[in-house]
């Protein structure tokens, strides 16, 4: 609907418009193509075992690599935070992406390694009980719940 509209404004011939509505255009057909992907994902977005866990974008963590975990509310939504005991080197084997989004997450106040549960079946709660469960020494950090 939003590619639409764009689509629309884009022919419209008025300067302004024309630049909105192929901003709107590229946006929406990017977050539309996203969402597609994710329906047909075949792998689990998250795995956590007793050696550590594996998330989709940000690979894999030893449980040897973790400080503690706990959760962070971004927007108003819940995001596991996950404390490294050594971030640079984390985000020296990270991909690119994932080195971009956890500069900006540090830069935030956030560890590198922070991830939503919003496309998770079960909430950062149970993300956070799931943890200790496979690392039962692991510390839960201020402020989180679980």
């Amino acid at each position: 609907m939003f590619v639409l509209i764009g689509l629309r404004m884009a022919l419209t011939g008025e300067a302004s418009a024309i630049f909105v509505g192929a901003l709107a255009v590229f946006f929406f057909a990017a977050v539309g193509v996203i969402m597609v992907k994710q329906l047909f994902r075949r792998t689990p977005e998250l795995i956590i075992t007793d050696s550590g866990f594996t998330h989709r974008r940000l690979g894999a963590i030893d449980w040897s690599e973790v400080e503690g975990v706990g959760i962070a509310h971004i927007g108003g939504h819940p995001f596991v935070d996950v404390l490294l005991r050594d971030p640079a080197a984390y985000l020296a084997r990270a991909s690119r992406r994932t080195r971009l989004l956890g500069r900006t997450n540090h830069g935030f106040g956030y560890s590198p390694a922070v991830f939503s549960t919003q496309t998770l079946p079960v909430s950062a709660n149970e993300v956070l009980a799931a943890m200790r469960r496979h690392s039962p020494t692991l510390e839960l950090r201020s402020g989180s719940t679980g």
